[in-house]
């Protein structure tokens, strides 16, 4: 009988992951955001930091805090922590240091990660698109490795364009960044 109890136990953490993987629509490993600007926005997919090493960029990792396991749970991403390794200081001491970078409510002043507080923030950048906000949107993007002064208007407005594009082939999709 206990084996019963702890395969079934099992079977239901096992689905439980996938529903949370399902709903949640995380891509591991690539060097893409995508947020796209559909009418009707009601689902956000998560791409999560690269850990593999590139030129200009620092590997890294993310963290999630999920709504779940309770009866009636949204199962949401309510926040996520991204941290990385500095390889220069790595470099420089000769040790891995991994720094919290972010926590993407706090700085990108989210109340929700919800997609209509994704599309919101697109509309602040677009808005202020040689602010800081901005700025901050690029210096994570590279995971800390430039911050925003290195991304001069044209650099912004690509960056965004990249953000809100889901489809490369579409010529008009950043029509609405301004020039």
């Amino acid at each position: 009988m206990t084996e019963t109890v702890a395969t079934l136990h099992h079977i239901l953490i096992l689905f439980w992951l996938i529903v949370i993987a399902v709903i949640s629509c995380f891509t591991f490993e690539s060097h893409r955001i995508v947020l796209t600007d559909f009418f009707i926005i009601f689902l956000k997919g998560y791409i999560t930091p690269s850990l593999t090493t590139f030129s200009n960029l620092n590997p890294g990792y993310r963290v999630y805090k999920i709504d779940g396991n309770y009866p009636g749970s949204s199962y949401w991403v309510l926040d996520h922590r991204t941290v990385i390794m500095n390889l220069t200081a790595t470099n420089f001491y000769n040790q891995t240091i991994f720094v919290d970078e972010y926590d993407a409510r706090d700085a990108y002043q989210m109340e929700n990660l919800f997609p209509n507080d994704w599309h919101n923030l697109i509309q602040r950048l677009k808005n202020d698109i040689d602010g800081p906000l901005m700025s901050l949107v690029y210096q994570y993007y590279t995971k800390s490795y430039a911050n925003g002064t290195q991304c001069d208007h044209s650099c912004r407005r690509g960056l965004l364009c990249y953000f809100i594009s889901a489809r490369s082939e579409d010529p008009h999709a950043c029509d609405s960044i301004p020039n």
